[in-house]
């Protein structure tokens, strides 16, 4: 059963891992186009300054298109509604309903009951998950003989479990609401062509790969209305490659 997907602009959309990088700039996209925006990381200071960013991205869309006279996104009918709504420096543009719409909610992704708690807790909110996104990703440059156990646990944990909890969290509320919706895994080339000094990364994003194909098939199966993607991007240059550990002697 296909999924009947609502337009962005009225979408609950859940972006685990979003606080910098792939994760930042589609919180971004999706805050320009209307959508409900819930951004889930482990650092409460990371978090804050992310939804700090994405709210800023969304009023100055909205701003322009409001002095363009475009409609057609989810700010569309906030124009007349000042009194309701406090200003802020860059011109006095509606705010309260951007703080109502672009949240954060602090949860470590390798602990399943806080991810589980974060969609209990948005369907509570706002009554519904339309997409969930799955983005968290560690990494490390070393030789496998190198790389300690724990360490290769580590990336697996978080690259890996973090996304297979993500999708046991989101996947019920998925399938049983009206329309369905969409479960998104952000994996990586290197999950289809590993690289070097990458072992427990590649592993990690096969893994994921696995885990999309199954899923596929079960929601067909099962005739569940949700559609399930894997986006793998190639080398993109985001903060995962400066936090990630080095013991091949560069930076």
């Amino acid at each position: 059963m296909k999924p009947r997907l609502r337009p962005i602009q009225d979408q609950t959309v859940v972006l685990s891992g979003a606080t910098s990088g792939i994760g930042l700039e589609t919180a971004m996209l999706m805050a320009e186009k209307g959508a409900r925006v819930i951004i889930v990381g482990r650092n409460q200071e990371g978090l804050d300054e992310a939804v700090t960013k994405v709210r800023s991205h969304a009023q100055m869309t909205m701003m322009e298109r409001m002095q363009g006279g475009g409609n057609g996104d989810g700010f569309s009918g906030m124009a007349g509604s000042q009194s309701t709504m406090t200003s802020v420096e860059t011109g006095g543009a509606p705010y309260t309903e951007l703080e109502d719409k672009i949240v954060s909610m602090e949860a470590d992704v390798t602990n399943f009951e806080q991810v589980k708690s974060v969609a209990d807790q948005v369907v509570q909110r706002f009554g519904r998950i339309d997409t969930w996104v799955n983005l968290a990703a560690v990494s490390e440059w070393a030789l496998f003989e190198d790389t300690s156990p724990d360490e290769f646990h580590r990336i697996i944990e978080v690259n890996l479990l973090g996304q297979a909890y993500g999708a046991m969290a989101s996947l019920p509320y998925l399938k049983q609401q009206t329309g369905g919706g969409a479960l998104i895994f952000v994996s990586s080339i290197a999950g289809r062509a590993p690289i070097p000094y990458q072992s427990a990364y590649n592993a990690s994003k096969h893994g994921v790969l696995g885990l999309v194909e199954t899923l596929r098939q079960e929601v067909k199966y099962t005739e569940s209305p949700v559609s399930v993607t894997a986006i793998l991007p190639a080398s993109v240059n985001t903060p995962l490659f400066e936090k990630a550990r080095t013991k091949i002697g560069v930076e």
